[in-house]
Order: structure tokens, then C-alpha cells, then sequence
């Protein structure tokens, strides 16, 4: 009983120890129990989760909270990974001294919603849109042999709603405007760079995709140019052109694609594939040269 008391007691004069140093008017690395009361702070295992747990694990090791390089070495292995929001790493050790990029971000309003998730993807060094067959260039060189087979290929956002597409960019868009009135386009270049390990070119594709491709053809004109929407040019063999339809309508096809645009994909498939048919039609009986035949089909 006795041992049970002094232990008690020394645990009180541990606290109140902590509580005497650690005083409002000082700043919390400057006082001698800093690492003590850190050391009695109380962070089960059980409460940690997601990435708060590797932040958390100077709490539960002594020899970490003495030294502040433990948090910067956290910091550091998080950096330009995945689904981190560094938000919630506000009012955690040595954030302000780990480097300036994390400093600046950290003072931007945070980003929410669709603009929070397309920040958390750019680590993957992808564009999060991608998916081939939006890829003109791709389309138009036959490259379908990974369609449907290589799902890394595809952008993290590729599978939803062109609409939702749409309006991702549009929320992304607004948060880096803002970010960049607050510390302008260099500084905010260098905070997605070290922060989040990706460079200004997929930060411009995502920004401001091709007005050429094909998913902005499809959301913003009711009726793209035939050709472009098959993924040929006007001078293509009547075989290629009969093979990247069937090759496309195979594979986007509703009963055996369950992407959301499915069906309207298909819709354009077939027009575009209608007014082929219809231009060769017009050819076999005009005489016009190729280039003016061309041009009237030319929405």
C-alpha cells in the first residue's frame, strides 16, 4: 500500500513539475521540461491512426522527444507521398523549421473537397484524368493493346463522370489561384514540387487540359468532328477507320464497360461511325477534290 502511494505521489511531482516549467510566456522548445512533458503526454496506440501515427511516435519513445531532428526525420520520409493532408500536421513539432515549402502550404487556406483530393493524388506522378482513351495521340498511333488490361494506366479519377471531371478541375483551379495571390506562382511551383514531388507540367495538364481531347470534345460539343472522336485523321484507310470503331465500340460498350459515360461514349462512337458512312458515301458520288469533300464535314 505504502509503495502504491509513493508512486502516486511521484507521479503527481512529475506533473506538476511539467505544469511549473511549461508557462504561456515562453515558448514551448525554450523550456527545460519541454521534453518531459512530452514524454507524459497520453497517446495510446490505440487512439493513432492513418498517418497521425507515425507523427505520433516521438511521444511514445524518450530517447525521440529529446531530439527535434526525430519529427524532421518524420517529416521528411511523409513528404511527396500520397493521401497526406498536411493540414492536420498544423500545430505539430518543428513544422515551421522543416523547410519553407511546408511553411507556406501550411498558411494557405486548406484545401477541401475535390481540390483536396486531386492535391493528395499528385504524388503519384500521374495525371489522375488519364485514361487512354482520351489520348488523341495514342489513338490516332493504334496503341490499344492496353486497353482494359492495364489499369495502371489509368488516372485515379479516371473511372468517374466526365461532369465530375470537370468540376474537380474547376475547384482545383480556384484553390491554386488563390494560393498563388497569396504567394505567387514560383513559390507556389516550389510548394507542389518538395511538398507534394510533382513538377509544373502535370499541374498545367490538370489546370488546363487539351481543348483536343477527346473527353473535353465529348463534354463541351454536342457533335465533335467524326474523325477525332474515332482517333483518325481524314486521310486514314477505310480499314484503319473500320478497326478503331469496332476496336472502341468493343470496349466502351455499356454491357461490358461500367464507366459512367458508357453509354454516351457509345452514342458518339456510332454517330461519328454514321457520318463516315456518310462521307463515303457523298465521295463515291462527288467529284470534288478530297480537301473540300473534307471540309464539308467539317462541323
Amino acid at each position: 500500500m505504502a509503495e502504491q502511494i509513493l508512486s502516486l505521489l511521484l507521479y503527481l511531482i512529475l506533473i506538476l513539475t511539467a505544469f511549473w516549467f511549461i508557462s504561456p510566456q515562453k515558448k514551448p522548445r525554450s523550456h527545460p521540461a519541454y521534453h518531459l512533458a512530452c514524454l507524459l503526454e497520453d497517446a495510446p496506440e490505440s487512439s493513432l491512426k492513418g498517418q497521425f501515427y507515425p507523427l505520433a511516435t516521438p511521444l511514445a519513445t524518450p530517447i525521440a522527444c529529446t531530439v527535434p531532428q526525430v519529427w524532421r526525420s518524420v517529416y521528411r520520409q511523409s513528404l511527396a507521398k500520397p493521401d497526406i493532408n498536411y493540414w492536420q500536421w498544423c500545430g505539430m513539432p518543428e513544422n515551421e523549421q522543416f523547410c519553407r515549402e511546408l511553411r507556406e502550404l501550411l498558411r494557405l487556406n486548406p484545401a477541401r473537397g475535390y481540390a483536396k483530393e486531386i492535391l493528395e493524388s499528385l504524388a503519384l506522378a500521374q495525371d489522375p484524368f488519364y485514361h487512354l482513351y482520351w489520348d488523341l495521340k495514342a489513338i490516332a498511333n493504334g496503341n490499344f493493346n492496353t486497353i482494359g488490361a492495364n489499369k495502371l494506366a489509368e488516372g485515379r479519377f479516371a473511372r468517374r463522370d466526365l461532369r465530375t471531371h470537370q468540376q474537380m478541375r474547376r475547384d482545383f483551379r480556384q484553390w491554386h489561384l488563390q494560393a498563388c495571390e497569396q504567394l505567387g506562382k514560383e513559390r507556389v511551383k516550389a510548394v507542389y514540387r518538395v511538398c507534394y514531388g510533382s513538377d509544373w507540367s502535370l499541374i498545367a495538364q490538370i489546370l488546363y487540359p487539351s481543348p483536343r481531347s477527346l473527353a473535353v470534345m465529348i463534354i463541351e460539343s454536342a457533335n465533335p468532328v467524326w474523325w477525332r472522336v474515332l482517333g483518325i485523321t481524314p486521310f486514314s484507310t477505310t480499314s484503319r477507320i473500320e478497326n478503331n470503331y469496332k476496336t472502341l465500340l468493343c470496349y466502351w460498350h455499356p454491357d461490358r464497360n461500367s464507366h459512367p459515360n458508357a453509354t454516351e461514349i457509345t452514342a458518339h462512337l456510332n454517330r461519328a461511325y454514321d457520318c463516315y458512312q456518310s462521307f463515303l458515301e457523298m465521295s463515291s458520288q462527288d467529284n470534288a477534290p478530297l480537301w473540300t469533300k473534307i471540309r464539308r464535314w467539317i462541323p
